[in-house]
This record gives C-alpha cells, sequence and structure tokens, in this order.
C-alpha cells in the first residue's frame, strides 16, 4: 500500500526440512518468513540459495563448537547451531557481498533466538508434540524428496539428507523443529474453529478514512505534524463530520494519505500534476488480514454500514474510517473446497497466533551476547537496512540511527572485520545520500557537515576493501573521491574497476561499464572511456543478436503450436459425423444399398 495508508503490520522472519510443510502450514507470508527463519533451509529456500560470502565472522569468544554464542533467557546458543545452517547455506550459494552473508547470518540467529523462545513458550504451555505428528512429518519427507523415484526415500537416505547420525537423532530433533506448529494450534484452539468460522473470515467491508499524518511516522507524509497537533486536528475533522459534514470531501481536503490523490510525473511540465480525481478516502474493498494495522483493522471491522469510527491511532497517525459497505465474498468454488480450505485457515490461525507469540516474548527476552561479532549482525538483520524482510520489516529513524551508533562503535573497536565497514559504510552512504535531499520533516544538512560524513564514507569504505572486494562499493568509492575532487584517488577505484570486470562481459556487467564510460570521460581518460564503449557495444549486440533469437524461436514454436492445433481440428471434423456421412439422393436412401461395398478399416 502506498505509503501514508493504515500502516500494514510488520513482518517478521533450525532444520533442514522440507520447507512445503511449512508452506501447508503456514499460509500467510508474515508467519511463513518466520518459520523459514526458525528452520535454517527454510530460508535458503525463500531465496532460492543463500547469498552467504566466504566464512562465518570468528568468534570472539573461542572457536570450541559448544562456545555459546549467546544466550537467550538463560539458555545457550551454541556456535555449532549456528555453524550447522550456516554452512547448509554457503554451500547452496557461496557467492555475494559481505553485506547480504552479514544479513543471512544475522537472521539465521534471530531464527535460533525465535526458536528458544519458543522452546520455552511451549514448555510453559505444556504442548507436546505426539509420536504420531513425528512419524507423519518423516512420512511427508519421504514422499517429498523422492521427487521423480516410484518409492520413498529410505532410513539411509533420510540420513544422509538431514546430516543425522541415526533415525533417533533425526526423531529428536523433528520432535523439536514441530514444536512451534504444535503450540500454535493449541494458541489458537484450531480444533474449535468451524465452517462458520471460515464462512466469516470472508467478510469484507468497503472502507475510506481520512489520515492526518504525524511527523514520527516511519513514512512521515508532507504535511506531517507532531503527535499531539495530529490528534486535535483529527478530532476536530471528526466535529465537522459528526454535525453533517461530507466525509469524502473532508477527506479530499485533509487527508494526508497521499494514495488519495493519486500524481504523475509530466516531463513537459517538469513537475508532478494531477493523474485521476481524489478519491474521498475510498481504500476500496478490505478483507480481515489483508494488512492493514491491527488497531485499524479493529475498527473498522467494529463498523456497520454508514457508521463512522472515533480517532484511532496507528504508527502512520490519527485516523477517522468510515465503512460504506459489508459483503460476504466466497470463493466461487467454496462448496467444493470447504474441507481444504478450512485446513488452510486453521493453519492461518494457528500461525498467527504463534506471531503475537513471538512479538510478545521478543519484547521481555534476556539476550546475552557472548561473541560481539554476532550480535551486530542480529542487530543489522532486525533493522533490516538492505529491505530484506525476514524479520520485522524497515526499521523506523531512531532504530536505524540506534543501529548505526553501535556498528560504528563495533567496527572502530574491530578494524579487522571487514564486513563490519562494509555494513556501517552502507549505513553511513545511506544517510549522506539523505541528507542532501529535502524530505518532509527533515532538516537539509550544511555542506561542512554533509562533508564530513562523505569522508566517513571513504575512510569507512577503504578500511572494509582491505579484507574484502566489493565492486558496487568501489564504484560509490570512486565517485565519492571524484565528489570531494579528489580526481586521483577516484581514477585509482575506477581503474580497479575495469580490471576487475576483465573477465566479465555478461549483461550484468553492462549498466556498472556504463558508468565507467562516463567516469573516465569526466576525468579525461577517453582511451579508458572508448574501452568500456566498446565492450558495452559488444554486450548490446549480443543482446539484440539473443533476443533476436529468442523472437525466432518463440515464433516457430508458435506456428507448431497452431499447426497441431489445426491437424487436431482436422482429425476432430474427420472423427465427428456430419453432413458428408448423411445419405443423399446421390448415396441413395436408408433403404437402398451402397453401390459398393464399405472400404475396410486400416490396420
Amino acid at each position: 500500500m502506498p505509503k501514508g495508508n493504515p500502516a500494514r503490520r510488520r513482518s517478521n522472519a533450525r532444520s533442514i526440512l522440507s520447507i512445503t510443510h511449512w508452506r501447508r502450514f503456514a499460509t500467510h507470508r508474515i508467519i511463513y518468513l518466520g518459520i523459514a527463519g526458525i528452520f535454517g533451509l527454510g530460508i535458503i529456500a525463500y531465496f532460492g540459495g543463500s547469498p552467504g560470502a566466504g566464512g562465518g565472522p570468528m568468534s570472539a569468544a573461542g572457536d570450541g563448537a559448544d562456545a555459546p554464542i549467546a544466550t537467550v533467557n538463560g539458555v545457550p546458543i551454541t556456535r555449532a547451531e549456528y555453524e550447522r545452517v550456516w554452512q547448509m547455506a554457503r554451500r547452496q550459494r557461496p557467492s555475494g557481498s559481505e553485506a547480504e552473508a552479514a544479513s543471512l547470518q544475522g537472521m539465521i540467529l534471530g531464527s535460533l533466538i525465535d526458536n528458544a523462545i519458543l522452546q520455552a513458550a511451549a514448555r510453559r504451555q505444556r504442548s507436546r508434540v505426539s509420536d504420531a505428528d513425528v512419524d507423519r512429518a518423516i512420512a511427508e519427507i519421504r514422499k517429498e524428496r523422492a521427487g521423480a523415484q516410484t518409492k520413498p526415500l529410505s532410513d539411509s537416505d533420510l540420513l544422509a539428507l538431514t546430516g543425522s547420525a541415526s533415525m533417533g537423532e533425526l526423531r529428536d530433533r523433528m520432535r523439536e523443529q514441530l514444536v512451534p506448529r504444535v503450540l500454535g494450534q493449541a494458541l489458537a484452539g484450531t480444533a474449535k474453529l468451524s465452517e462458520t468460522d471460515l464462512q466469516n473470515s470472508y467478510d469484507e467491508i468497503k472502507v475510506r478514512h481520512i489520515l492526518v499524518a504525524v511527523s514520527t511516522s516511519p513514512r512521515p507524509a508532507e504535511h506531517s505534524l507532531p503527535d499531539e497537533q495530529a490528534r486535535r486536528k483529527a478530532e476536530q475533522i471528526l466535529k465537522e463530520i459528526r454535525a453533517g459534514g461530507n466525509f469524502a470531501k473532508l477527506a479530499d481536503e485533509y487527508t494526508d494519505d497521499p494514495s488519495n490523490a493519486p500524481k504523475r510525473y509530466d516531463p513537459k511540465l517538469k513537475k508532478t500534476v494531477p493523474a485521476g480525481p481524489a478519491k474521498g478516502g475510498d481504500l476500496g474493498w478490505y478483507r480481515r488480514g489483508g494488512g492493514f494495522d491491527k488497531a485499524f483493522e479493529e475498527a473498522a471491522f467494529a463498523l456497520k454500514p454508514g457508521e463512522v469510527s472515533g480517532v484511532v491511532k496507528t504508527p502512520f497517525g490519527y485516523h477517522i474510517i468510515k465503512v460504506d459497505a459489508v459483503r460476504r465474498n466466497l470463493p466461487k468454488d467454496f462448496a467444493q473446497s470447504k474441507a481444504k480450505l478450512l485446513d488452510d485457515f486453521r493453519n492461518q490461525k494457528a500461525s498467527e497466533a504463534l506471531q503475537q507469540l513471538l512479538e510478545k516474548e521478543r519484547k521481555t527476552a534476556k539476550i546475552v551476547w557472548d561473541d560481539p561479532s554476532m550480535e551486530w549482525r542480529y542487530e543489522y538483520a532486525r533493522a533490516n537496512p538492505m529491505g530484506m524482510g525476514m524479520m520485522i520489516g524497515g526499521a523506523a529513524p531512531d532504530a536505524q540511527d540506534a543501529l548505526l551508533a553501535r556498528t560504528r562503535t563495533y567496527a572502530d573497536a574491530h578494524p579487522a572485520d571487514g564486513a563490519a565497514s562494509l555494513v556501517l559504510g552502507q549505513m553511513l552512504y545511506q544517510k549522506y545520500i539523505m541528507a542532501g535531499l529535502s524530505l518532509p520533516g527533515a532538516t537539509k544538512q550544511p555542506p561542512a557537515d554533509r562533508s564530513k560524513l562523505r569522508d566517513e564514507v571513504i575512510a569507512t569504505y577503504e578500511n572494509a576493501l582491505k579484507d574484502t572486494e566489493d565492486t558496487t562499493t568501489r564504484m560509490t568509492l570512486a565517485r565519492l573521491y571524484q565528489e570531494a575532487g579528489n580526481k586521483d584517488k577516484a581514477l585509482e577505484h575506477y581503474e580497479m574497476v575495469q580490471r576487475l570486470l576483465s573477465w566479465d562481459d555478461t549483461p550484468e556487467s553492462k549498466y556498472t561499464r556504463q558508468q565507467l564510460q562516463q567516469a573516465f570521460k569526466e576525468l579525461g581518460k577517453p582511451k579508458l572511456a572508448a574501452q568500456e564503449a566498446k565492450k558495452v557495444a559488444e554486450i548490446s549486440e549480443r543482446e539484440r543478436q539473443e533476443a533476436k533469437e529468442r523472437a525466432a524461436q518463440e515464433a516457430k514454436e508458435r506456428a507448431e503450436a497452431r499447426a497441431r492445433d489445426e491437424a487436431a481440428r482436422q482429425q476432430r471434423k474427420a472423427n465427428t459425423p456430419g453432413d458428408a456421412a448423411k445419405p443423399t439422393g446421390d448415396q441413395g436412401s436408408l433403404l437402398t444399398p451402397p453401390t459398393s461395398a464399405p472400404t475396410p478399416p486400416g490396420p
């Protein structure tokens, strides 16, 4: 949903089990990602391979397998637990940047921490996984992993697949990994959910809203206000509505939701212009669980058609909500599919209950870190600066600032950790870019302060590139040197990128080569620019040829498909009794035998 709309709930992010099993269990993406995180291979399956690069971080507390990385409410998370999942991730896809690797490492740590939290909660709830649950899960793995084989996987196949020493060990691990499912079902009371509950879940509302945005919003709107001022303004608008004011007109006048008045950029006028009429606060039809903020959703579904809510607070600001209509939108195949739909619905409710428990327990969990190199990775993944969405979604500005301060402190104390310097540099660079923009609620930094920030980015990236290589980072570093007027250092890094790309003529390198070509022109290096121009032309020509070949192949396949369809049509026509098969005057009547014997059927 466009920024400024009701806040969507944030998505949160050990095992080598089939993720298909958990897709079936967790039908909502919000908890599917959480479950995927809890089960290490789930992370890998979700990404189609881990982006981990190189080895995992070295332990500051020692390399022993039993050495704790951290303790969660007194329960240790050992390096062996972490390494088992991380090594699987590296085998899946050993390439990628150090920053991507750090984020994945942090997500693995987050999944282990969440698992420890859930295990403790299950003990308190006395949720137990039965032998029958384990048997069913193992049978499902046998069947799913068999693939094209005609028979399920054997015990030895299963042990090799899962890295287990014995079936007993596999069953113990399986039992532990099934705990979240059983816990979620117990919390949600899924056994009591009926077909009536399922039908109610398809109720939808046609909803409007007026948003008065607050300046502390994760995505501040253009006219955001401090919290108290925003609340008073919303209350005043509500008074106008109660006095008979037209909700749609007042929404067009007052709402801070930018999606209410669509705009587009007009290249001729060189400015944004309206892209259609204002919507009167209309958000369209909405089904419960569709992603709006929980407070907004609960308030909206409590309304009858025509009713208007009071002032409702979400992270985006203060809302006034109106419901225009209510309907029940059952799937067309509901009657035929209701058994499966009910099963999915129960799984969904179990997932939501489990997610709510995790969100609550995370707030009070006591995490003590024994390895500081892992702590910053965990915090980095939680703050989600790379938009990877596996844990808690995009962080608020104050959380980003706190992460920046912690990472800076760690990187200063551990200059040999190149990944930390690389990640710190990325966060500082993002801050540098934002400081040069005019954004709502933001104060543009003076040039001197921005230059100081640029110098810190340069120093941080230089330190990072001592221990790792990253083409994107080096290109950014070169541009920063160029902006600072240091042409020699800029050229040094641009030439290094050119050398790194000397073997790479893939389409993926084209954009970087175009950037190099422009940079060499600006720095007065026409020969180097010509080299890149030649490479770009070669890649472009190869792309054109490949596109031409694809088009020809597609045309051939379409022609073959048409020919097959025509042949099938002619065959059907030949096999269908029609006028040609009916007797006519020339052929005689039903009372007149044919003048010649019928042709015998072919072989």
